[in-house]
């Protein structure tokens, strides 16, 4: 499967209107922090694209089935799935059972009413319906039982709707067989249906995230998850250092295998409300990740341009691989021409993809994983052992300053007579001055070895680190791309 197909699951319901673009091309603001690019501004970048222009309220749809939606963050609908729990337990309850709870239908009665009340609560809510999986098992349980008690009561006409809510709901999803008798398990299974299995792969930006698959948190931290799925929708989350991702919707298929990449940073930039766009908290940020985060979106989109929107220029940027455009003024006279210019150029920089058609183009990343720093920061061991050599100089000094107060103590017990040698008044202050003479050839040893070795270690971390740092002294011009210009800048490592 190709980079843009394995992005695609779904889009096309989305699209709708824009699915008549044989190629669209992504307009996509740049904001930083609140301030973006003025609704004039847009609305120019917008008219100079043209027909083929995939922008505001249509890219914000396209978006959502693309990024997903983020979950709900207060558990809202606890009292429903308790509810519903209720309600099946009265299904099973005796006439006492009732009584006491102050009702007075039958079982099967009781049972119905108080899911019914549920259900419709949980319609309510669709967000934390659809998005939180312990409310979407405890709804289809619900939906499960007012079969079963509508079909014990020979209503074909409820039980259909039932049914049919729990199909649409979650179309290849049946009742276990474990909590349901076989009569109702059968009206919930589709004849001929699936009970394959697909591959799914799930890419995060880095190791370290961990994965919610179907509201289960899946083992391990791995950068790639892959796994076998029934066949059907799934939904999936990843948690990366505290960053939460929206939910994504997989669809997997026999036979077919589904890639999936999130990165919650990217997720976080993706504003959908009250205006889509790329939002950063710097303009540093905006300038390192921007232009390959809109390349990321217009390959989910199925796009080769993107249009990249800041508050006073535009940049075209192609989304298999190249360079980005010069900053083009929205507010130049000759804007239109030079954007449509911009569209026309082929990309510079063009490479084949490596390894087939199912590897991701050339300098850009699957949608959801930021691009990987480059170059690779050098490595700090040689200071670790300059910095060791010096601990050990500073423990040489502190072994001198105990030699030196252990010979105080000796000579204070012992003061030295006129010949230089110890005179000792009496048994105890010979005792005390020969232990404090011990000691002091005790620290000497340690006053030696460590500042020998302190010395060592020293010059070898500090000759290595400054012949590294010789060897690294490579510079390469750099072209940034800064909001309302370009700028040259010559970047290396030192």
């Amino acid at each position: 499967m190709s980079g843009r197909a394995r992005f695609s699951l779904g889009l096309a319901a989305v699209l709708g209107a824009s699915s008549a673009l044989a190629d669209p091309v992504v307009v996509v603001p740049a904001n930083v922090r609140d301030p973006g690019p003025s609704a004039e501004a847009l609305a120019a970048v917008t008219e100079a694209v043209g027909p083929e222009a995939l922008a505001g309220d249509r890219l914000a749809a396209a978006l959502r089935t693309v990024v997903g939606r983020y979950a709900p963050r207060d558990d809202g609908l606890a009292a429903q799935r308790t509810a519903v729990q209720n309600g099946v337990n009265l299904f099973f309850a005796d006439r006492r059972t009732l009584q006491r709870q102050g009702l007075n239908g039958t079982a099967a009665q009781e049972s119905r009413r108080a899911l019914l009340a549920a259900v419709t609560a949980m319609e309510a809510a669709p967000e934390a319906l659809e998005l939180v999986e312990s409310n979407r098992s405890a709804y289809l349980h619900a939906l499960a039982m007012l079969a079963r008690i509508d079909s014990e009561a020979r209503s074909d006409a409820d039980v259909a709707r039932w049914v049919q809510k729990a199909r649409a709901f979650a179309p290849e999803w049946a009742p276990s067989s474990d909590d349901f008798p076989p009569a109702v398990v059968g009206l919930f299974s589709q004849e001929g249906a699936s009970h394959e299995s697909a591959e799914l792969e799930i890419r995060m930006p880095r190791e370290g995230c961990s994965v919610q698959l179907d509201g289960q948190a899946l083992p391990g931290t791995a950068a790639v998850a892959t796994m076998m799925r029934p066949v059907g929708d799934h939904r999936l989350s990843v948690a990366c250092g505290g960053e939460q991702s929206r939910v994504r919707v997989v669809r997997l298929r026999t036979g077919a295998r589904s890639t999936v990449t999130i990165d919650p940073r990217l997720d976080a930039a993706v504003r959908l409300t009250p205006r889509v766009g790329l939002t950063y908290a710097s303009t540093a940020e905006l300038q390192s990740l921007g232009p390959s985060d809109a390349a990321m979106l217009g390959e989910a989109l199925g796009a080769s341009r993107v249009v990249f929107v800041s508050r006073e220029s535009a940049v075209v940027v192609p989304v298999g691989g190249g360079a980005p455009s010069a900053a083009l003024a929205v507010e130049s006279p000759g804007f239109r021409a030079e954007l449509g210019a911009a569209l026309r150029a082929p990309a510079s920089g063009l490479v084949a993809r490596p390894g087939g058609p199912n590897s991701a183009p050339q300098g850009v990343q699957p949608l959801g994983v930021a691009p990987a720093p480059s170059p690779a920061p050098r490595s700090a061991a040689p200071w670790v052992v300059a910095g060791a050599g010096g601990v050990l100089l500073v423990t040489a000094g502190l072994f001198f300053g105990l030699r030196q107060s252990a010979l105080g103590d000796a000579e204070s017990a012992c003061p030295p007579g006129s010949d230089g040698a110890l005179v000792c008044p009496n048994d105890d202050a010979t005792q005390r001055a020969a232990s404090s003479r011990d000691r002091a050839s005790t620290y000497t040893i340690g006053a030696a070895v460590t500042g020998g070795l302190g010395v060592v270690l020293t010059a070898v971390g500090l000759g290595w680190g400054l012949s590294r740092g010789a060897s690294h002294a490579t510079a390469r011009p750099t072209a940034l791309w800064v909001p309302g210009g370009a700028v040259l800048g010559v970047g290396g490592r030192f």
